[in-house]
């Protein structure tokens, strides 16, 4: 079992996940007519 690949993986996940939650909110609020 490679358990070395789990820790990276689950750091890249935990950082790009919320970067791309945070990008998409900006982006409805910046179309957001008000």
């Amino acid at each position: 079992m490679q358990y070395n690949v789990i820790p990276p993986l689950v750091i890249i996940v935990g950082l790009v996940v919320p970067f791309m939650a945070f990008a998409a909110l900006l982006f409805i609020i910046e179309r957001d007519p008000t």
